[in-house]
């Protein structure tokens, strides 16, 4: 197929391509710098037909991944593992998050994702 064999692009991109780039790009960070995302034991928090969530923990590491796979707006509620009640989250990408110490929740547009941490 010699349709695969473009040059790459490097700058004149669409909004939407440069917005890929700067979540692709903060993911490689925390991927780089979270050791819970490298070496981290993983649980299930969540799952349905729409939404998952799950935990990598390491030590005293925790990073939360949240999914929306569906095509509205999703609210996911978490009861984090024992080990990790009374543990700040922040959102690294903006979702709406509510609660504290063991119960939060997170609201999710359609198709997206969350990474929330310690």
């Amino acid at each position: 197929d010699p349709d695969n064999r473009r040059m790459m692009r490097f700058d004149g991109w669409s909004e939407a391509e440069a917005q890929t780039k700067e979540i692709v790009e903060k993911l490689t960070e925390l991927r780089r710098n979270r050791l819970s995302l490298i070496y981290g034991d993983t649980e299930i928090l969540h799952v349905n037909d729409q939404t998952l969530a799950i935990a990598r923990s390491y030590f005293g590491e925790l990073t939360v991944v949240v999914f929306n796979k569906g095509g509205e707006e999703q609210t996911v509620r978490l009861h984090l593992p024992e080990r990790f009640l009374g543990q700040d989250l922040r959102a690294q990408f903006g979702a709406s998050l509510e609660g504290s110490y063991k119960e939060w929740s997170v609201t999710l547009p359609p198709n997206s994702f969350e990474l929330l941490t310690n």
